[in-house]
């Protein structure tokens, strides 16, 4: 079992490492937008929505939470269902008073080293306390009059004038439904909001944080204002009224909106009900809507080009939803503001250039559901109170499952309208003020009435479809109510502790360093932390093969150049990580092949001599240390090399020039091999017979580097210290380079068709550790410090892998869950085990010099 728990994580350990390169985040929002997509099946001309489903995935059957703007947002900002945050009206005005606590989306994102940027109506909005202004790096205000023409502002300075003058209580006034100017795409809010986020797409391309960008197209929201060319699109004459005229039986009026209040504050909304529009003004009303969706298609066009253009769609997650649905003559009535299927079923599509594309999914989905998706997907930990639930199975399998129904709720008058979507059927019902059922209930049957006019609560052939849905709903609601933690606070600043330094508590008797992501030069907390108690780092990606050549000859080192000045600005050394990575599929194929050919041996030698003389050559007398070869040794104890193409090709004498190559390259530097499980008898005989044998060859390794992903509870001290002395008699130095201490118990793993299976796991057993834990932590930790100072004479370097336990990688690897491996917390203060590593050090310290 141990020996296949070690596979399972050297199998693993690749694409965990490979995840730390955090991919962007591209979130667009569009107001009032139902699934009237062409890619939803529609007429409509689409081509950018269209091309950007095509390449991710398009979800059928998503909902919003309740359809209105400022609830709907707010919950998939904050993760709260509205019916717990009472935050339920189309402003939410004032909600971070209420919610000062509330970790939000653009929040959370900031605080894990991404550079947040806000831009349009994200949440109800695009300017004022509203918008969450504290928790943005970045907000970009981009405000244009709503109407092209004068005529259009004419009528609404008139109108506004009279209704002023009447004492009504309808405001703020506005102009026509419509309006169709022969302008530019600029010339309306959108198309500049398009463009200036073109320009900053331009400008966060030349950076190297990562980034959360979200983007709020505001059409097709009335008023349906658009440029001439995107009416041009359609002939008026061709759009019809739906025939779902009605509402459902039993349906409370009041519930359905019928008037359509939103859309009596302009000036040409005819008679007393939507039912009393004239034919020319529906039409107009859907030629608008058409002309607006094909409108914001052009301006999300003209952002995607731009994320192409730059080459940040490489890495970047585009997310795009509506807020809500729309009636478009539905029921005969007009705008959202009801449970209806139109108005709560949204477009939902999600492009991660790392899954397969073209892919679309039938299962139900919520939109509170994005917030801890994106957190999973970017690898950051998701925030306890998000009532959503991670989707993100479904990116890989659309068939899996996922919700078994979707939950909306919406006010009306002072009932509250509760309702689910599944299989199906719709299910409704109505609550008073004091939570018991009114007695009004809707049942439809959506497959056989996709208009949703009849109510089958009471049919007999419905009876058992109306107990489930009861049932559903009844779970939906107590649940959507109650609150996931008590605690929704901000994560606290770090506190600044007055504790030895662990660089003063090693004494000099060997390096204490610390592996992190580049990002770390935009996070002053964490650079304080590293400079305080490091004297040595390491980047975890930006050094690679695959980043730093992707193509032949063709080098990126922005991120590494940075990373190297960073290190230098603050007197600390440096470990170039790592010149080749001899796992399958780390090395770019390029270097693999000659035009259609496998590559000559000749060849291949001749391209590992050009980069790490080019790599290593550039940082000549700048780094302290290289990791030369990653990992080139088999798993299994009966085999010596792994099967990959550089030993395939080269054998041994891969490794013998990779080191004689840096040296060249880089003659004052420590020149290490790094590999895993090196405290293991049957691979510590294989790293002996290496180092011995590219040795005598010519290899000039000076250490070994020793991959310390220990296991809480199975910490192989005897294999540790074997290693240590075997590396003593060869005459090589021994590096912890990668050191961690997983308390949390992993999976029990058996090959099953080719596939490694989980066959019992707690996902999360301590989202905060308990005190017994990490009491017996900070002993292991002691004692493995214990050998580490009695072999200090071979010890060159002891480099833990991450800063803080909010960092580690261990949090999302082998599943995502909270774990707490390192010697500070999340909140960068020194645990348990930090107090027994500085004690045991200053002891062994103060016993040497006895002696």
């Amino acid at each position: 079992m141990r020996t296949l728990l070690c596979l399972s994580f050297s199998l693993l350990l690749s694409s965990s490492i490979q995840a730390q390169e955090k991919p962007n985040v591209l979130f667009i929002a569009v107001d009032d937008l139902r699934p009237e997509l062409a890619t939803y099946g529609t007429k409509l001309k689409t081509p950018n929505f269209d091309q950007l489903a095509a390449s991710g995935m398009r979800f059928d059957r998503a909902y919003c939470q309740q359809a209105v703007c400022g609830a709907s947002r707010l919950s998939i900002m904050g993760g709260l269902y509205p019916s717990l945050s009472k935050e339920q009206s189309f402003h939410v005005d004032k909600w971070r008073d209420r919610h000062p606590d509330l970790i939000t989306m653009n929040q959370h994102f900031g605080a894990n080293g991404y550079h947040t940027i806000g831009l349009g109506k994200i949440y109800h909005g695009s300017s004022g306390p509203g918008i969450d202004p504290e928790n943005w790096n970045e907000w970009i205000k981009v405000s244009q009059p709503e109407y092209a023409t004068e005529e259009s502002n004419a009528i609404l300075r008139e109108f506004s004038k009279a209704k002023k003058e009447k004492g009504s209580v309808h405001g703020p006034h506005k102009g026509p439904t419509t309006e169709m100017a022969d302008v530019g795409d600029s010339t309306y809010t959108d198309g500049l909001r398009a463009k200036k986020a073109a320009l900053k797409l331009k400008e966060l391309a030349k950076k190297n944080q990562p980034f959360f960008f979200a983007i709020g197209f505001s059409k097709p929201h009335l008023p349906f204002v658009a440029p001439k060319k995107y009416w041009d699109l359609y002939q008026r004459e061709d759009f019809k009224m739906p025939d779902n005229k009605e509402i459902p039986p039993g349906y409370p009026p009041y519930a359905a909106n019928l008037p359509a209040y939103e859309m009596r504050k302009y000036s040409d909304y005819e008679g007393e009900m939507p039912s009393d529009f004239s034919d020319e003004m529906n039409q107009r009303l859907l030629h608008g809507y058409a002309a607006c969706v094909s409108y914001v298609d052009a301006n999300l066009g003209r952002v995607l080009r731009m994320l192409k253009e730059t080459g940040l769609d490489k890495n970047t997650i585009v997310v795009l939803w509506g807020d809500h649905g729309w009636k478009l003559g539905d029921h005969s009535s007009w705008c959202k503001h009801t449970n209806f299927e139109c108005d709560t079923r949204v477009p939902l599509i999600l492009r991660d250039p790392r899954k397969k594309a073209g892919q679309s999914t039938n299962r139900l989905v919520e939109l509170i559901d994005l917030y801890p998706t994106l957190c999973e997907l970017t690898g950051i930990t998701t925030p306890a109170h998000c009532q959503g639930r991670s989707f993100t199975k479904l990116l890989d399998d659309p068939e899996a499952g996922h919700r078994n129904s979707a939950y909306s709720s919406y006010p009306a008058n002072k009932d509250l309208g509760h309702s689910i979507r599944f299989g199906d059927y719709r299910y409704t019902e109505w609550h008073s003020p004091d939570g018991s059922k009114t007695g009004q209930r809707v049942l439809t049957n959506l497959r056989q009435d996709p208009g949703e006019v009849t109510n089958v609560a009471d049919k007999a052939k419905h009876a058992e479809a109306l107990e489930k849905g009861i049932q559903l709903l009844d779970h939906r609601v107590v649940n959507a109510m109650k609150a996931k933690t008590t605690t929704r606070t901000a994560p606290p600043k770090a506190k600044i502790v007055d504790k030895t330094p662990l660089k003063e508590a090693v004494a000099g008797r060997f390096r204490i360093g610390v592996g992190t992501d580049h990002g770390i030069r935009t996070r002053p907390e964490d650079a304080a932390l590293m400079k305080r108690h490091f004297d040595i780092i390491t980047p975890e990606n930006c050094m690679k093969t695959k980043k730093l050549q992707p193509k032949e000859g063709e080098f990126d080192f922005t991120q590494a150049d940075k990373f190297v000045d960073f290190a230098e600005e603050n007197g600390i050394d440096m470990v170039g990580h790592c010149l080749i990575w001899a796992r399958p599929g780390t090395t770019p194929p390029w270097f693999f092949l000659d035009g259609e050919k496998p590559v000559s041996k000749e060849l291949l030698l001749q391209r590992l001599r050009t980069h790490i003389h080019t790599v290593a050559g550039r940082y000549k007398g700048r780094l302290a240390m290289w990791d030369v070869v990653n990992e080139a040794l088999a798993d299994h104890d009966d085999e010596y090399l792994r099967d990959n193409e550089w030993n395939n090709i080269l054998g041994e004498d891969f490794l013998v020039k990779a080191f004689q190559y840096a040296r060249e390259a880089d003659p004052d530097a420590l020149l290490v091999y790094n590999d895993y499980r090196c405290d293991h008898p049957g691979k510590l005989k294989k790293i002996i017979r290496l180092i011995k044998s590219v040795k005598e060859k010519g290899g000039p390794i000076d250490a070994l580097g020793l991959q310390a992903h220990y296991e809480y509870g199975m910490i192989p001290y005897e294999g540790i210290e074997s290693a240590l002395v075997e590396m003593r008699k060869l005459g090589v130095k021994v590096v912890f380079s990668e050191l961690d201490m997983d308390v949390v118990t992993r999976a029990k793993w058996y090959w099953d068709d080719g596939k490694f299976r989980e066959e019992l796991q707690s996902s999360e057993p301590y989202p905060n550790c308990p005190d017994d834990v990490l009491a017996a932590q900070a002993e292991q930790y002691a004692k493995l410090f214990e050998i580490i100072a009695k072999h200090s004479d071979v010890v060159e370097r002891v480099t833990f892998w991450n800063l803080h336990d909010g960092q580690s990688w261990l949090n999302y690897w082998p599943w995502k869950r909270t774990n707490h491996p390192l010697l500070f917390d999340r909140e960068r203060n020194p645990k348990p085990a930090y107090e027994s590593v500085v004690s045991m050090l200053s002891k062994s310290k103060a016993t040497k010099a006895d002696q």
